[in-house]
């Protein structure tokens, strides 16, 4: 079932639950990548839900900040905004669970998200990470790695840097990320 949820309109997120059986032991939150690769894996976080559900695991899936139906653009996104729309949703599914315990699983950079909120979910919360990266510094090489690959043509390069080598955005698979979340 769709639905909105967080404190604020700014903090507004587009989740989906998928119900569990009521004796459930625990609920799992997936807890989606960033930019294109969020892109590349929704099918398969939707699908994932779907089996688990089906297993009797209740599931909440949801846009982080910026990404699909959720509030604010991307192009803004900070780590304090994806880390609050982590805690938010984690709170969600505990509100719509009757508190189970939380397994989040988490994809890339999520990993690294999710793993500084652990200690804020409590003792009851673990964390899977799927192909995580060991570092931030690790993902963004990887990014840039992958970027360059794509777009080797000097001509995309020089129209490339007039428009991102600003201060405030770096390109990135074709997702521009601010600044504050580069550093």
């Amino acid at each position: 079932s769709p639905f909105f949820f967080g404190p604020t309109a700014e903090r507004r997120k587009f989740g989906a639950f998928h119900q569990g059986a009521p004796d459930a032991p625990f609920a799992v939150l997936l807890c989606p990548p960033i930019g294109q690769e969020y892109m590349r894996t929704h099918w398969l976080l939707r699908t994932l839900a779907a089996s688990l559900s089906r297993a009797g695991v209740p599931v909440l899936r949801f846009d982080p900040h910026g990404h699909g139906d959720s509030g604010g653009d991307f192009e803004s996104t900070t780590l304090d905004d994806l880390r609050a729309g982590l805690l938010d949703a984690a709170a969600e599914l505990r509100r719509r669970t009757g508190g189970l315990a939380l397994k989040l699983v988490a994809f890339r950079a999520s990993s690294l998200l999710a793993e500084e909120c652990l200690a804020e979910l409590g003792p009851d919360a673990t964390l899977v990470r799927v192909d995580a990266p060991a570092s931030g510094a690790d993902y963004l090489a990887e990014l840039r790695s992958v970027d360059h690959k794509y777009w080797l043509e000097a001509f995309y390069h020089r129209a490339r840097k007039d428009r991102v080598c600003n201060g405030r955005h770096e390109e990135l698979v074709g997702f521009l990320y601010s600044r504050a979340l580069v550093e």
